[in-house]
Protein backbone atom coordinates (compact mmCIF):
# COMPACT_ATOMS: atom_id res chain seq x y z
CA UNK A 1 0.00 0.00 0.00
CA UNK A 2 1.03 3.59 -0.60
CA UNK A 3 0.01 6.85 1.06
CA UNK A 4 -1.44 9.69 -1.00
CA UNK A 5 0.37 12.91 -0.14
CA UNK A 6 -2.79 14.95 -0.78
CA UNK A 7 -5.39 13.14 1.36
CA UNK A 8 -2.99 11.08 3.55
CA UNK A 9 -5.07 7.97 2.86
CA UNK A 10 -3.67 4.53 2.08
CA UNK A 11 -4.16 3.54 -1.55
CA UNK A 12 -3.46 0.48 -3.63
CA UNK A 13 -0.53 0.93 -6.08
CA UNK A 14 -2.97 0.56 -8.98
CA UNK A 15 -4.95 3.56 -7.63
CA UNK A 16 -1.88 5.71 -7.12
CA UNK A 17 -0.60 8.25 -9.63
CA UNK A 18 2.70 8.79 -7.82
CA UNK A 19 3.46 12.52 -7.37
CA UNK A 20 -0.03 13.38 -8.68
CA UNK A 21 -1.69 11.67 -5.70
CA UNK A 22 -4.33 8.99 -5.72
CA UNK A 23 -6.81 8.82 -8.60
CA UNK A 24 -9.69 10.56 -6.72
CA UNK A 25 -7.41 13.42 -5.59
CA UNK A 26 -5.84 13.66 -9.00
CA UNK A 27 -9.25 13.94 -10.65
CA UNK A 28 -10.35 16.70 -8.28
CA UNK A 29 -7.07 18.61 -8.37
CA UNK A 30 -6.24 18.36 -12.07
CA UNK A 31 -9.52 18.43 -14.05
CA UNK A 32 -9.11 16.96 -17.50
CA UNK A 33 -5.85 15.13 -16.87
CA UNK A 34 -7.66 11.94 -15.97
CA UNK A 35 -9.28 11.76 -19.41
CA UNK A 36 -7.79 9.57 -22.10
CA UNK A 37 -9.05 10.65 -25.50
CA UNK A 38 -6.93 8.04 -27.28
CA UNK A 39 -8.88 5.15 -25.82
CA UNK A 40 -12.16 6.79 -26.79
CA UNK A 41 -11.48 8.85 -29.93
CA UNK A 42 -15.12 9.79 -30.48
CA UNK A 43 -15.52 11.48 -27.14
CA UNK A 44 -14.02 14.88 -27.94
CA UNK A 45 -13.08 14.75 -31.61
CA UNK A 46 -16.43 16.22 -32.60
CA UNK A 47 -15.81 19.36 -30.51
CA UNK A 48 -14.48 22.51 -32.16
CA UNK A 49 -11.85 24.16 -29.96
CA UNK A 50 -12.07 27.92 -29.73
CA UNK A 51 -9.56 29.22 -27.16
CA UNK A 52 -11.43 32.53 -26.91
CA UNK A 53 -14.92 31.15 -26.35
CA UNK A 54 -16.20 31.46 -22.80
CA UNK A 55 -18.84 28.84 -23.60
CA UNK A 56 -16.35 26.10 -24.46
CA UNK A 57 -15.79 23.54 -21.65
CA UNK A 58 -12.30 22.91 -23.05
CA UNK A 59 -11.17 26.51 -22.60
CA UNK A 60 -11.10 26.84 -18.82
CA UNK A 61 -10.08 24.76 -15.83
CA UNK A 62 -12.05 25.85 -12.80
CA UNK A 63 -14.32 28.88 -12.62
CA UNK A 64 -14.14 31.40 -15.50
CA UNK A 65 -12.56 34.73 -14.66
CA UNK A 66 -15.02 37.56 -14.10
CA UNK A 67 -12.66 40.17 -15.53
CA UNK A 68 -10.68 39.35 -18.63
CA UNK A 69 -9.11 40.90 -21.67
CA UNK A 70 -11.14 43.86 -22.92
CA UNK A 71 -10.51 42.64 -26.46
CA UNK A 72 -11.77 39.15 -25.67
CA UNK A 73 -14.97 39.53 -27.68
CA UNK A 74 -13.00 40.60 -30.73
CA UNK A 75 -10.64 37.63 -30.42
CA UNK A 76 -13.61 35.30 -29.98
CA UNK A 77 -15.21 36.64 -33.17
CA UNK A 78 -11.96 36.20 -35.11
CA UNK A 79 -11.48 32.68 -33.80
CA UNK A 80 -15.07 31.91 -34.69
CA UNK A 81 -14.38 32.82 -38.31
CA UNK A 82 -11.42 30.43 -38.39
CA UNK A 83 -13.53 27.67 -36.86
CA UNK A 84 -16.24 28.18 -39.48
CA UNK A 85 -13.80 27.67 -42.36
CA UNK A 86 -13.86 24.43 -44.30
CA UNK A 87 -10.62 22.53 -43.81
CA UNK A 88 -9.33 19.63 -45.87
CA UNK A 89 -6.20 17.57 -46.29
CA UNK A 90 -3.69 19.10 -48.67
CA UNK A 91 -3.62 16.02 -50.90
CA UNK A 92 -7.36 16.39 -51.48
CA UNK A 93 -7.12 19.95 -52.78
CA UNK A 94 -8.07 20.24 -56.44
CA UNK A 95 -6.94 22.81 -58.97
CA UNK A 96 -8.99 26.00 -59.04
CA UNK A 97 -11.73 26.65 -61.55
CA UNK A 98 -11.99 29.35 -64.18
CA UNK A 99 -13.68 31.90 -61.92
CA UNK A 100 -11.74 31.10 -58.74
CA UNK A 101 -8.63 32.56 -57.16
CA UNK A 102 -6.93 29.98 -54.99
CA UNK A 103 -4.26 31.10 -52.52
CA UNK A 104 -1.75 29.06 -50.55
CA UNK A 105 -0.43 30.94 -47.51
CA UNK A 106 1.96 29.66 -44.87
CA UNK A 107 4.70 30.58 -42.44
CA UNK A 108 7.63 29.11 -44.37
CA UNK A 109 10.33 29.84 -41.76
CA UNK A 110 13.15 30.39 -44.27
CA UNK A 111 12.26 30.17 -47.93
CA UNK A 112 15.76 29.27 -49.10
CA UNK A 113 15.86 26.35 -46.66
CA UNK A 114 12.54 24.98 -47.90
CA UNK A 115 12.90 25.79 -51.59
CA UNK A 116 14.01 22.31 -52.64
CA UNK A 117 11.04 20.73 -50.86
CA UNK A 118 8.69 23.10 -52.69
CA UNK A 119 10.30 22.24 -56.02
CA UNK A 120 10.00 18.53 -55.28
CA UNK A 121 6.25 19.04 -54.70
CA UNK A 122 5.74 21.64 -57.42
CA UNK A 123 2.75 19.74 -58.87
CA UNK A 124 0.89 20.41 -55.62
CA UNK A 125 1.82 24.11 -55.45
CA UNK A 126 0.82 24.65 -59.08
CA UNK A 127 -2.80 24.00 -58.03
CA UNK A 128 -2.81 27.53 -56.60
CA UNK A 129 -2.97 30.89 -58.36
CA UNK A 130 -0.88 32.57 -55.66
CA UNK A 131 1.66 31.41 -53.10
CA UNK A 132 2.11 33.73 -50.13
CA UNK A 133 5.00 32.97 -47.81
CA UNK A 134 5.83 34.85 -44.63
CA UNK A 135 8.87 34.67 -42.33
CA UNK A 136 10.98 34.01 -45.42
CA UNK A 137 14.16 35.35 -43.78
CA UNK A 138 15.05 36.50 -47.30
CA UNK A 139 16.93 39.68 -48.25
CA UNK A 140 17.62 39.61 -52.03
CA UNK A 141 20.74 41.76 -51.66
CA UNK A 142 22.28 39.04 -49.50
CA UNK A 143 21.53 36.21 -51.92
CA UNK A 144 24.16 35.05 -54.45
CA UNK A 145 21.94 35.77 -57.48
CA UNK A 146 19.89 38.63 -56.09
CA UNK A 147 16.74 36.55 -55.64
CA UNK A 148 16.70 34.90 -59.07
CA UNK A 149 17.46 31.60 -57.38
CA UNK A 150 14.03 31.76 -55.72
CA UNK A 151 12.09 31.35 -58.97
CA UNK A 152 9.68 28.44 -59.23
CA UNK A 153 8.51 26.50 -62.28
CA UNK A 154 5.11 27.66 -63.47
CA UNK A 155 5.17 30.96 -61.56
CA UNK A 156 6.21 34.48 -62.44
CA UNK A 157 9.39 35.79 -60.72
CA UNK A 158 8.67 36.21 -57.00
CA UNK A 159 7.65 39.52 -55.49
CA UNK A 160 10.03 39.84 -52.55
CA UNK A 161 9.77 42.15 -49.56
CA UNK A 162 12.70 42.43 -47.17
CA UNK A 163 12.24 41.55 -43.49
CA UNK A 164 11.57 44.50 -41.21
CA UNK A 165 14.32 43.43 -38.83
CA UNK A 166 17.80 44.51 -39.83
CA UNK A 167 19.20 41.04 -39.20
CA UNK A 168 16.76 39.59 -41.75
CA UNK A 169 15.44 36.95 -39.35
CA UNK A 170 11.85 36.41 -38.29
CA UNK A 171 10.29 38.32 -41.16
CA UNK A 172 10.09 38.82 -44.88
CA UNK A 173 7.27 38.26 -47.38
CA UNK A 174 7.26 36.63 -50.81
CA UNK A 175 4.38 36.27 -53.26
CA UNK A 176 4.30 34.05 -56.35
CA UNK A 177 1.63 34.37 -59.05
CA UNK A 178 0.93 31.45 -61.38
CA UNK A 179 1.93 32.09 -65.01
CA UNK A 180 -1.32 30.76 -66.46
CA UNK A 181 -3.39 33.07 -64.25
CA UNK A 182 -2.17 36.31 -65.82
CA UNK A 183 0.68 37.98 -67.68
CA UNK A 184 3.72 39.08 -65.70
CA UNK A 185 3.07 42.69 -66.71
CA UNK A 186 -0.35 42.49 -65.04
CA UNK A 187 1.19 42.00 -61.59
CA UNK A 188 2.42 44.91 -59.51
CA UNK A 189 3.19 45.73 -55.89
CA UNK A 190 1.12 48.44 -54.20
CA UNK A 191 3.93 50.11 -52.28
CA UNK A 192 1.46 52.55 -50.73
CA UNK A 193 -0.19 49.58 -48.98
CA UNK A 194 2.99 47.75 -47.97
CA UNK A 195 4.78 47.97 -44.63
CA UNK A 196 8.14 46.68 -43.43
CA UNK A 197 9.70 49.71 -41.75
CA UNK A 198 9.17 48.62 -38.15
CA UNK A 199 8.68 45.07 -36.74
CA UNK A 200 6.32 46.52 -34.14
CA UNK A 201 3.95 47.64 -36.89
CA UNK A 202 3.90 44.26 -38.59
CA UNK A 203 4.77 43.37 -42.17
CA UNK A 204 2.33 43.74 -45.06
CA UNK A 205 2.68 43.19 -48.78
CA UNK A 206 -0.13 44.11 -51.17
CA UNK A 207 -0.11 42.80 -54.73
CA UNK A 208 -2.44 44.05 -57.45
CA UNK A 209 -3.35 41.84 -60.39
CA UNK A 210 -5.17 43.20 -63.42
CA UNK A 211 -6.92 40.88 -65.81
CA UNK A 212 -8.98 41.92 -68.83
CA UNK A 213 -11.70 44.16 -67.35
CA UNK A 214 -11.26 42.82 -63.84
CA UNK A 215 -8.98 43.60 -60.93
CA UNK A 216 -7.96 41.19 -58.17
Amino acid sequence: MEVCWICDQSVHPRCSMATLGCKPCHKNTFPGNIQDTCSNPNRYNNAIFNPYSTDSPMTYVGEPETEGDTNFDHWEAAAGVLNSCRYTLSQKIKGCGQHQFQVYSTNIRSLSRNLERIRDEIDFFQKFDALCFNVTNCTPANLPFGGNELELEGFHPPLIQNPARRGGKGGGLVTYIRETFCEATSVSIRNDLCENSDPALGEFQTVEIQRAKEKT
